[in-house]
This record gives C-alpha cells, sequence and structure tokens, in this order.
C-alpha cells in the first residue's frame, strides 16, 4: 500500500459510521468533466436515506465484525430519482470503509440487476476516490489481490432458489 493509500485509508475510516459525510467526500461533485460535474452533492432523498442508514449504524454499534440486527430502509418513489445512484453509493461506502466485508447485491431478474442497480454500483465505484483498490467485473467488485476475502457481487434472487444467498451474512 503506498503512502497516498495509507492517508485515504485513514480519511474513509472517519467515515465508518457516516455513510452521508462519506459520499460527500468520496465523490467528485461539482468537479468539471465529470458525471457529478452539474451536482453539488447527494440529492434529498439520497439525504434522506444516507442519513437514516448512518444513524442505524451508530445506534447498533455496527463495527464490521459483531452481528447486529439488519437495518432495513424502504423508499417508494417514482423512476429516476436516484435510487440505484443510491446503493452505488452505499455499497462502495462499505467496501471502503469495512476491511475484507462481503455482500451481495439482489435482484428478482437479471435485467433489473444488470442494467439498473449493478451498473449504478460499477458507476460508482469507478467515481470514487477508492476506485483504484478495487476490481470491477460484471459480476463482482473485489479488492485487488483479496477477490474471495473483500467483495460485492451481483445475484439473482428467487424465491424458489434460497441457496443463492446462502452463506453470506
Amino acid at each position: 500500500m503506498t503512502e497516498s493509500d495509507v492517508s485515504l485509508a485513514e480519511l474513509v475510516s472517519r467515515y465508518r459510521s457516516d455513510p452521508l459525510g462519506y459520499a460527500r467526500v468520496a465523490f467528485p461533485w461539482g468537479e468539471p468533466g465529470t458525471a457529478l460535474e452539474f451536482h453539488k452533492g447527494p440529492c434529498p432523498c439520497q439525504v434522506k436515506i444516507l442519513s437514516v442508514l448512518g444513524r442505524e449504524i451508530r445506534k447498533r454499534k455496527f463495527d464490521g465484525h459483531t452481528p447486529v440486527k439488519p437495518i432495513r430502509i424502504a423508499v417508494g418513489t417514482g423512476h429516476g430519482v436516484g435510487k440505484s445512484a443510491c446503493i452505488g453509493m452505499i455499497d462502495n461506502f462499505i467496501r471502503s470503509t469495512r476491511p475484507r466485508c462481503k455482500g451481495m447485491v439482489l435482484a428478482n431478474t437479471g435485467d433489473q440487476l444488470s442494467t439498473k442497480t449493478w451498473a449504478a454500483i460499477r458507476t460508482w465505484n469507478k467515481l470514487s476516490l477508492t476506485a483504484h483498490w478495487f476490481e470491477d467485473t460484471t459480476e463482482r467488485v473485489s479488492m485487488i489481490g483479496e477477490r474471495d476475502s473483500w467483495f460485492s457481487t451481483a445475484v439473482i434472487w428467487s424465491i424458489d432458489r434460497p441457496e443463492a444467498i446462502a452463506g453470506l451474512h
């Protein structure tokens, strides 16, 4: 790990319990020539979700090792309001602030997974300050050199195939 990566790891570790703070520093909001050039930060819906998530992480004292009750957030909105983008920010937040985490991103259909949710995860990974830490493929984003121990993976979920999510908690 380079000296700049050690500094970056120290920076992102400050946001272990603050996904909104992480999102505000980890992505190039307002930077000319980027996809976020005309955005000052997460949209109001994303701010609300990231704030609730942070509050729940702190309430459960989630340390990344000790199991806690799941955090469940339901969002009812229309199309194009930034739900998939928010999932991309959250996935990057977790992977970047919790060494050796293993996560699954689920969707009911392959189309939903590949064209919406996973596409957003890959996009936000590429935009992140920590993008160079991760290898990005069509089915997995993993820490370089730690493919099997630090990753997010795409999984099509079906009630008929509960084994698809067995083993990760």
